[in-house]
């Protein structure tokens, strides 16, 4: 594991291209910068063997990987190697330390979402100030919902050049 727990975390605004360079990753193939939406940004890359420095999102994020492969992450203080397949989803609450390493080559998209949108949420449907957001590392497990979602926004950003 490359990342030392002393490092100062930068921070990281997934819908600013400038605050992502910071990330020392590919810049995404596809984003929803630049296309007015309010709440949720997505972006999809492509990676090959990269290492994150330690980092914190000002944003809370999904990960959503697309393709079998090997991770290192750290979250939230916690070190594991994930093994992932078509579907996993990390969840990466906003001000949680993250540091990861991908392994080979694949794909996989994040999707912010603002801090603003979670207290916008009905209270008649849920109480915005009972939402919590676990740090969570990726399974071998799909989840067919978050899949569903994240490539059909990924459709819409394909098909609706902006």
């Amino acid at each position: 594991m490359s990342a030392k727990n002393s490092e100062k975390p930068i921070s990281v605004d997934l819908s600013s291209s400038a605050s992502c360079k910071a990330l020392k990753a590919p810049p995404p193939l596809l984003s929803s910068r630049q296309r007015g939406w309010e709440n949720l940004h997505l972006n999809y890359y492509r990676y090959g063997n990269c290492e994150t420095p330690v980092h914190v999102l000002e944003h809370h994020a999904i990960g959503l990987i697309l393709d079998r492969g090997k991770v290192e992450r750290r979250l939230d203080g916690e070190y594991k190697l994930e093994t992932t397949t078509i579907g996993s989803v990390a969840v990466i609450p906003r001000q949680v330390e993250h540091w990861s390493a991908w392994k080979g080559v694949g794909r996989f998209m994040m999707l912010s979402i603002l801090p603003e949108a979670i207290a916008k949420i009905d209270p008649n449907t849920v109480n915005p100030d009972l939402v919590e957001l676990i740090p969570t590392f990726a399974t071998s497990q799909a989840d067919s919902l978050i899949y569903g979602i994240g490539m059909a926004l990924k459709h819409w950003l394909e098909n609706n050049p902006g």
